[in-house]
């Protein structure tokens, strides 16, 4: 492969709910392993209408926000890459750890080594050469004012000091409460969970991957469901070819698709007891045909349950949108 020279154009498109995953086809399974959701992503990068991809032991880092799926923030959430299987799905493959960020730490270049107490205390808030590398690139950086320069390091003390300082701040203005920070750190977060408040979703703004591929990424964590606590769904319909199945867990913003056992559709390893809709759509005709029923898993699906409606392309797209 030779090296590309000249302009390039990039393509980016985001998909960062439901209805955004299922009118791409999308489903949310790895090694057939559920996964819960924090976004997906597509790059690719485009010159004279060829696709092009990254020189090798090059890669590019990724800020997905951690709030747009999910309230909550998951420190377990994995990178993805998506790779197309014989049924032209996308089947996601993990590519390694995320870090977790918030913009106090972006904006401050040289906040490298980590004291033991607060949030800073975690080895993932540590930026990598990589890392650090990529956003003095960006114009939103901004230097700490404590340093003549971003590749000063600070001692130790110091160090632990502005990390105490940064939790503070960013404590104090996203929760609008007036905190006694003299208490230890364990007994300032029995305080925020007495009022209501989660560390993580007080704090973390970003997962931060890193990618050596283009085209499907998605930043996602394995549901790890007890085996004893899984139940499988079978539709009592006949599998057919140009038709969709997919299950979506509700509360996790999980998508599960389907395997063909005994020519009928069935899902596996779902949590049992959950609120569930079964979504098919059946493209073997001129327009398609969509059957939307919402139960609970674990629960007996009957024939008279999934009920198919014909749409057009427009109004199954909106239907899609309600999901």
């Amino acid at each position: 492969k030779k090296e590309i020279k000249g302009e390039i154009e990039l393509q980016i498109k985001e998909y960062y709910s439901i209805p955004d995953f299922m009118k791409a086809g999308l489903h949310t399974v790895s090694m057939n392993r559920n996964l819960q959701s924090g976004g997906t992503i597509q790059i690719k990068a485009i010159q004279n209408g060829q696709e092009i991809c990254l020189k090798k032991r090059t890669s590019y880092d990724i800020l997905f926000p951690a709030h747009k799926m999910n309230e909550e923030v998951y420190p377990d959430m994995n990178l993805f890459t998506g790779i197309l299987d014989e049924q032209g799905e996308v089947d996601w493959k993990v590519m390694g750890k995320n870090q977790l960020a918030n913009d106090d730490l972006l904006r401050f270049a040289n906040a490298q080594n980590c004291g033991n107490d607060g949030i800073y205390s975690c080895p993932k808030w540590k930026l990598g050469v990589r890392m650090k590398k990529f956003f003095f690139n960006h114009r939103q950086w901004r230097t700490n004012k404590l340093c003549n320069s971003p590749k000063e390091t600070l001692r130790r003390q110091e160090q632990i000091a502005l990390n105490r300082r940064l939790r503070n701040e960013c404590l104090q203005n996203r929760t609008g409460l007036e905190l006694d920070f003299q208490q230890s750190f364990p007994e300032l977060m029995n305080e925020l969970n007495e009022k209501g408040y989660s560390l993580n979703t007080i704090v973390f703004d970003y997962y931060i991957g890193n990618s050596k591929k283009l085209n499907w990424v998605n930043i996602d964590r394995f549901m790890n469901t007890p085996s004893n606590e899984m139940v499988e769904i079978n539709l009592p319909i006949d599998a057919k070819d140009k038709t969709i199945a997919r299950v979506i867990l509700i509360e996790s913003n999980t998508i599960i698709n389907f395997n063909v056992a005994s020519q009928i559709y069935q899902f596996r390893k779902l949590p049992k007891d959950k609120a569930i809709k079964i979504v098919l759509i059946d493209y073997s005709e001129e327009l398609p045909k969509m059957a939307i029923h919402t139960t609970k898993s674990g629960k007996e699906i009957l024939p008279d349950d999934l009920v198919f409606k014909t749409y057009t392309f427009e109004e199954m797209e909106n239907e899609m949108s309600r999901l």
